[in-house]
């Protein structure tokens, strides 16, 4: 089935593709990411095996994503205290 405005994650999950949506994960793709139509890759999953990989993958893009959010917000915070204290 095609999935109007899908992204290259739903593809790969409609086909069952584990490999290709690890790959798409690593690379960037966001795992929660839905169609317009509301349609996020875990609701187009087939099998459970596709559906763990993507619940897994989804709780470590999210943590993957805080934990850079925290480096930048830490780094940005150094810096701004060092440009006030040049100043």
């Amino acid at each position: 089935m095609f999935y109007f405005n899908s992204r290259p994650i739903h593809d790969a999950v409609e086909n069952d593709n584990v490999e290709m949506v690890r790959l798409l994960i690593v690379y960037g793709a966001d795992p929660t990411l839905a169609t317009y139509g509301g349609l996020s890759p875990e609701k187009i999953a087939h099998s459970d095996k596709m559906r763990s990989l993507i619940t897994g993958m989804s709780h470590n893009y999210y943590n993957t994503f805080m934990r850079h959010l925290w480096i930048y917000t830490r780094l940005y915070n150094v810096e701004f205290v060092l440009q006030r204290s040049i100043l």
